[in-house]
């Protein structure tokens, strides 16, 4: 897709103002407001952002963060199968190529574990991330399960995460090691 033909796709994401919340029940909101993506863009968001188009996946745009000096941050909510998550995209606004991609929150589920995400994204492009994991099994929460950190945009358009490339990998290795 051309970049001026991709230039349309900033249509579907509405600017706000920071800060902003994601959690789980806001999809129904924005699923309420925001104009449904063309197959188009869904083709090209599953294929060039996300690796490989998935035909049982869901795309719904969310909102655009205010812009960087060189990039353009949008959220998209993605379900399919076994999870659903909240992601942030840098494109650079030369050609609106993909700088950086990260799941900032959501669900993920492998049958047995269910980790939770939750995310806040502050004024400066900061984002603080709640994640709990816990067994399908179990009744109670349990607050030692839960763990936060922070990423932050940085100015050419990185996402930078304290924790690791795949933010959220750590909880489910931490999911696994308990049900062993």
């Amino acid at each position: 897709m051309k970049p001026t033909e991709l230039l349309a796709i900033l249509d579907y994401f509405p600017p706000i103002d920071l800060p902003v919340s994601f959690s789980e029940d806001v999809i129904k909101e924005i699923s309420k407001t925001n104009t449904p993506l063309p197959g188009k863009y869904i083709y090209h968001i599953l294929e060039s952002w996300e690796g490989k188009y998935d035909e049982y996946s869901e795309v719904i745009p969310c909102v655009q963060l205010p812009q960087g000096d060189d990039f353009i941050p949008l959220i998209y909510w993605k379900a399919d199968l076994y999870s659903r998550e909240y992601i942030l995209v840098t494109l650079s606004k030369k050609d609106l190529s993909l700088i950086s991609r990260k799941i900032i929150a959501g669900m993920k589920t492998d049958g047995h574990n269910v980790i939770q995400s939750v995310a806040n994204i502050e004024e400066g492009h900061i984002i603080n991330i709640m994640v709990g994991a816990a067994a399908q099994a179990d009744k109670d929460y349990d607050p030692m399960s839960s763990n936060a950190f922070t990423m932050e945009i940085l100015p050419g358009g990185n996402i930078y995460s304290q924790k690791e490339d795949q933010p959220l990998a750590w909880v489910e290795k931490k999911a696994n090691t308990e049900k062993k």
